[in-house]
């Protein structure tokens, strides 16, 4: 690939303003074109040779833009969804009622658990409650999870137990808290221990109340001590990436090297032979956000359906009512950014900014602010250059912590906690080193583009000093502290611009009965944006090699076709040569991203038709390390064919045997996809991986057989990431069956 003039300015603006702003809602889309306006366009252009440092400087000093700026962000107040104890109880009576009616419907449990999961969610804190709101939702939301069939509700409920006691259960309800724990225990296959709890709860009881203490005892008696506890849940599959981890960059195969050339940048290559199937890479974020139509439906932090938590029930957000977890853990790790966000959640979301922009502010509110100003001295200050330390051939000039500790402590054995401690550390400067080495494309930047992205910063920023992200900074260090968060936040807003990654589940449809066919009717569901330090640097391709999922926040990529030693390792970052013709992906590229492609779909596009174009693939010449091509037409090599690339000239016999092998792989591919509908995946996988690997050791480019097969072992592949059943009613099941 290579840089892109843009031809399409005005597009090229468009898809820039999207990555800011919302084009169809909130206050920013009219106040960052209004702002803009306000320097002349002399002094815009002035503006694009400066660095970012002397373009923020530049945009202090123009009295002007600030005044108008600061008037705008003095604005900045508050906006978010609080506790409401009324609501809470409202949800919390309505819950009780639904399961009292039906308790043995498990659609009407369902909805149960829902009102009750908003009522706990609702419900002010313990320290804000004298009638102790969120204890008493707590304790509904129990009952409900007892009341889920198969006793899959069983963990949760003792979680929920737990936290009511601690949100301070009223001491009246203590007998029946012991009793229902002890259903928790002997639900959960642990006699001894619900022994216990009903004899607490025996003890507990009123004397005169001889109703409650008879069940008791029945409850008492039937307890089964030859029971054994259930084996624990199995944990997901760990994902090996092929050939084992990079030292340096755990989460890619040392079968991957990160090379760098002139008008490429840096990207990943092979440095041995993949094969499909193959995993090269398996990273957690640097940052993340999940999008605000998920809010009410994921953990914030982890992205896990909440619907889906098993063994603890969604927690609450101690201040706002406009998230959720999925567990105390997560919550731990997510308040250390939303505490700075948790007030402002609606703003951003009724002003419009995108979800790269709330990105942007993540990067700051997760680092914290002694962290922020850190990236700023090291990273942002004087657009300093950056060493990768995985560039084929370059040494990182970043020296490790635990490099320098050994050398401080002159030899002396360090303890295991303090050695832990140093490579975490270490792992994290490295990561936030890769993040800020991305291309940002900032001397290619209008001046108005810069503008819009500052004033977006600045409000950002306001937002930050209200929320008491400041705090500890005096008066005197405070406009530095302001503006070097500022720098930093434009600094995302521009790599972020191309090096962000959607995250997805698949949505697959049941049939009525709470089943789901795991390829049919499968779609993609865009759940939240993040951005990955090593997958950020996979090139692009019309025809990627790998497949991309997501297992929890987790990118996942995975060969779907074989690639010598050397070769570019690429993915697709939207337009794919099966389906837009040459003209359309260069022009979206161009604009999106701002590079001419230049993969062999764009350069030979007379070679790459479409899917929906029809044909015969063309041969690959037989000459080794030859990229020449070669009819695949029975009717043209009766008389053999010389290769115009290499000179050499092949018998017919010769190219009808590859064309022979290319037939036999469309018969594969066949086979593929009947094992795919009997959803056999482990066996379709096989089948689809080897003769795709075969096909592409014979034909040149790919024709509509070879397109859908590669889709196919994609869906394969993908088919062990993030993924969700949407049920179907019995009657929509049975339209639908009749459609198809």
């Amino acid at each position: 690939m290579s840089r892109c003039p843009q031809p399409d300015a005005a597009y090229a603006a468009a898809c820039s303003a999207q990555t800011l702003c919302s084009a169809g809602r909130g206050f920013l889309r009219a106040l960052l074109p209004e702002l803009a306006t306000i320097p002349t366009p002399e002094w815009l252009h002035a503006l694009e040779p400066l660095s970012d440092a002397g373009r923020l400087q530049a945009c202090r000093d123009h009295n002007e833009l600030m005044e108008a700026l600061r008037e705008v962000v003095s604005r900045v107040a508050p906006v978010y969804r609080g506790k409401d104890a009324r609501l809470s109880r409202e949800r919390r009576r309505a819950a009780e009622l639904e399961l009292k009616e039906h308790d043995e419907d498990e659609d009407a449990i369902e909805r149960a658990l829902a009102l009750a999961s908003e009522a706990v969610l609702k419900a002010p804190t313990t320290d804000d409650d004298d009638e102790a709101t969120l204890a008493l939702a707590l304790w509904t939301r129990s009952a409900v999870l007892l009341a889920r069939p198969r006793r899959k509700g069983t963990a949760a409920a003792l979680a929920d137990l737990r936290l009511a006691l601690r949100s301070r259960l009223p001491a009246k309800m203590r007998a029946h808290y012991y009793w229902r724990t002890g259903h928790c225990y002997r639900d959960c296959g642990e006699p001894t221990r619900a022994k216990v709890s009903y004899e607490l709860a025996l003890r507990l009881l009123r004397a005169d109340d001889n109703t409650s203490r008879e069940r008791l005892q029945k409850d008492l008696a039937s307890l089964d001590f030859s029971q054994q506890a259930p084996e624990p849940a199995e944990k997901v599959l760990e994902i090996s990436v092929a050939g084992g981890c990079k030292p340096n960059m755990p989460a890619l195969s040392k079968h991957i090297k990160i090379v760098e050339e002139e008008g490429k940048g840096r990207f990943a290559a092979a440095r041995a032979p993949l094969h499909p199937g193959d995993i090269v890479l398996a990273e957690s974020p640097y940052a993340a956000c999940l999008l605000p139509d998920h809010l009410g439906t994921h953990c914030l932090h982890c992205f896990t359906r909440l619907s889906l938590c098993s063994e603890e029930a969604p927690v609450w957000c101690p201040r706002c009512a406009g998230v959720a977890f999925c567990s105390l853990s997560c919550r731990e790790k997510g308040m250390v950014y939303h505490q700075h966000e948790c007030s402002f959640q609606d703003l951003f979301i009724g002003s419009g900014m995108s979800i790269l922009s709330h990105i942007a502010l993540r990067m700051v509110t997760q680092l914290g602010l002694s962290g922020t100003l850190d990236v700023y001295t090291r990273h942002v200050s004087g657009d300093v250059p950056l060493a990768h330390d995985d560039i084929d051939g370059k040494k990182s000039k970043m020296k490790s912590r635990k490099e320098r500790l050994n050398r401080s402590k002159k030899g002396l054995k360090m303890v295991e906690e303090e050695k832990e401690k140093c490579e975490n550390e270490e792992n994290s400067d490295l990561k936030t080193a890769q993040i800020y080495s991305l291309c940002t494309h900032s001397e290619q930047r209008t001046g108005e583009d810069y503008v819009k992205r500052m004033v977006v910063a600045v409000f950002l920023t306001e937002c930050l000093v209200k929320s008491g992200f400041f705090n500890s900074v005096s008066a005197d260090e405070m406009e530095n502290a302001r503006w070097s968060v500022t720098a930093v936040i434009i600094r995302n807003l521009q790599l972020l611009q191309f090096n962000a990654h959607e995250v997805f589940e698949t949505l697959r449809s049941g049939d009525g009965k709470g089943e789901g066919h795991l390829f049919r009717g499968a779609r993609a569901q865009h759940i939240a944006v993040a951005i990955y330090p090593t997958g950020a640097l996979f090139n692009h391709d019309c025809f990627p090699a790998v497949a991309r999922y997501f297992i929890g926040r987790r990118l996942i990529l995975a060969c779907t076709r074989s690639l010598p030693p050397g070769a570019t390792v690429p993915e697709c970052y939207g337009p794919a040569a099966a389906l837009r013709d040459v003209t359309s992906r260069r022009r979206t590229l161009a604009a999106r991203y701002w590079f001419t492609c230049a993969c062999d779909a764009c350069e030979r596009p007379s070679a790459w038709p479409t899917m929906q174009e029809s044909g015969d693939p063309p041969l690959r010449c037989p000459t080794p390390e030859c990229s020449g091509m070669l009819s695949g037409s029975r009717q043209t090599v009766k008389q053999g064919a010389r290769c115009s690339a290499c000179g050499v000239t092949f018998d017919a016999m010769t190219l009808e045997r590859r064309i022979d092998v290319i037939e036999d792989c469309h018969k594969l591919f066949q086979e593929g996809a009947r094992l795919m509908d009997e959803q056999l995946v482990d066996e379709a996988k096989s089948v689809l991986c080897g003769a795709l690997e075969r096909y592409h050791d014979t034909a040149a480019a790919p024709r509509r057989a070879a397109y859908l097969a590669h889709e196919a072992l994609r869906a394969l592949l993908t088919s062990v990431g993030n993924s969700h059943l949407v049920k179907v009613k019995e009657g929509e099941a049975d339209v639908e069956a009749s459609q198809k």
